[in-house]
């Protein structure tokens, strides 16, 4: 009987950009370039089972340079203050709002309370009263806040992936 060719699990967990030049991770200083290259290794990371691992390790070790888990280093920055940003506590101010109470909320702490209000059901209109800030303050914290889908964005989303041609059309 044949020996098996191949762990199988063993290809599961190998990067998409092992045989890839590492060239394109990192790119030119010369702008056409470094967007050109900046598409194909998002594209390569997109299909890799481990660009999570990946992200996770340049984030931890603060790389600096490069296209690490499908993300810049500015995108990788902004994830970083996101992340640190919706992990502080923030439950004296919910705790305050659902008890009925308007209280102003320090500026670092407002995508927590928006995230977490949102994600209870508060409309924009409602939070705004209660932070004493503008419902335009609240939807632009909405929009930056990740991984916030509210039921009329998601209605949205849902609408728009039902409107999409079946075959790529020219981008807009």
């Amino acid at each position: 009987m044949p020996e098996p060719a191949a762990d199988a699990s063993a290809t599961i967990d190998e990067p998409a950009c092992r045989d890839i030049d590492p060239a394109i991770f990192f790119p030119s200083s010369r702008q056409q370039e470094a967007r050109r290259s900046v598409r194909v290794a998002k594209a390569i990371c997109v299909s890799c089972a481990v660009s999570s691992r990946c992200l996770a390790t340049a984030v931890r070790n603060d790389e600096s340079d490069g296209i690490w888990g499908g993300h810049t280093p500015s995108e990788r920055r902004s994830l970083v203050r996101d992340a640190e940003t919706l992990t502080r506590d923030v439950s004296y101010a919910i705790r305050s709002l659902e008890a009925g109470e308007s209280l102003r909320v320090n500026p670092l702490d407002l995508l927590a309370v928006v995230h977490l209000t949102t994600m209870r059901g508060w409309s924009a209109e409602r939070l705004g009263r209660a932070l004493h800030v503008s419902t335009d303050t609240v939807l632009q914290s909405r929009r930056s806040s990740p991984g916030v889908l509210t039921g009329a964005r998601r209605r949205r989303q849902r609408e728009s992936h039902r409107l999409r041609p079946c075959r790529p059309g020219p981008r807009r």
